[in-house]
């Protein structure tokens, strides 16, 4: 596996015509109640859980989608790759040579070789369990998996739904993996905020 899980390709990028994007229909939206429910998959021996000491942990915002993985929301946090003309907002282009046909989306871009620029989702099964495999791989012992006040205060929103979504599959590649993960809130701590948290770790732990 590739260390480096991005490379600077942004440069060697040429707009594609709206003909570049293909839908992976095959991928689905997880329901809430889904995400919610207990854990009962595979665990495997790996970082010892009761404490975070002397633990080399990442940041996982969990927050990049795609057009075709399920959500309905089309490409968050990538920038305008699906428009004519195409632009992108990330610093670095993902290198994505390790993945599965099923789990990259095709944008409006194209490498310098005329081959479509793909893109990943973090709702994907698959995408996150690799996530987690490469951590065990290269040393990194679990993720602040983040959750943030924008969508906290508004629990039916689909923002909510992928976000729990992404802390099931991260529970789950953590256990398949032998990583930790934990749950991050970004907010501001006001008063509204709190409650917010509050609510919604009720809502985790039951």
């Amino acid at each position: 596996m590739n260390l480096h899980l991005l490379v600077a390709t942004v440069a060697l990028l040429i707009p594609l015509g709206a003909g570049g994007l293909v839908a992976q229909e095959q991928h689905r939206a997880m329901p809430l109640a889904e995400s919610l429910s207990p854990y009962a998959g595979p665990v495997a021996k790996g970082v010892d859980n009761s404490s975070l000491y002397n633990t080399v942990m990442s940041g996982y915002q969990g927050w990049f989608l795609a057009g075709g993985d399920g959500y309905e929301s089309g490409f968050v946090h990538w920038g305008g790759v699906d428009r004519t003309p195409a632009r992108a907002t990330v610093d670095l282009w993902p290198d994505l040579s390790e993945f599965d046909e099923d789990e990259t989306f095709s944008t409006h871009f194209n490498y310098a070789d005329g081959t479509p620029a793909h893109v990943f989702s973090s709702a994907v099964r698959k995408t996150v369990d690799r996530h987690f495999e490469w951590m065990a791989d290269y040393g990194i012992d679990g993720v602040f998996v983040q959750r943030f006040g924008a969508y906290l205060k508004d629990q039916s929103n689909w923002n909510y739904q992928r976000a729990c979504a992404v802390l099931n599959l991260s529970r789950e590649g953590a256990n398949r993996h032998g990583r930790l993960y934990t749950v991050m809130y970004d907010v501001a701590f006001d008063r509204p905020a709190i409650e917010a948290i509050k609510a919604d770790w009720t809502r985790l732990v039951n």
